[in-house]
């Protein structure tokens, strides 16, 4: 049997994270009126910031001059208050400020805690 090196692809984690919440449309925040919870990923450290921004695209850019490897996976254009609710739900996942450590488990219930919230208030 032959050993040697293999090129095995894997799974961009910003794409991957981008195409699960389906909802990441750089082109969409023209209303600066309006308040957007985020998502960020580290993709050096896997972990995940929760905030809020009127222009969460220009939020990742400063963010770009602290950590590189930071990119905006999902936004809600909604309240700001759900970012508070989603930063008492899981602060035991807290690493460091508003950066946790969240699984895919968590991310999907997130998904959903934020269409309901979203559709419930319309």
């Amino acid at each position: 049997s032959q050993r040697g090196i293999f090129n095995l692809a894997l799974i961009d984690k910003v794409e991957f994270l981008r195409k699960y919440f389906n909802n990441y449309d750089s082109e969409t925040e023209t209303n600066t009126f309006s308040e957007y919870v985020y998502l960020m990923v580290n993709t050096d450290t896997s972990l995940i910031k929760i905030g809020t921004s009127k222009v969460p695209i220009y939020r990742e850019r400063t963010l770009h001059s602290k950590e590189p490897v930071v990119h905006l996976i999902a936004k809600w254009n909604c309240s700001k208050e759900l970012e508070k609710l989603l930063h008492d739900k899981y602060k035991q996942k807290r690493n460091r400020g508003e950066w946790l450590r969240l699984d895919l488990n968590d991310l999907k219930e997130i998904e959903i805690f934020m269409k309901d919230r979203i559709n419930n208030s319309r």
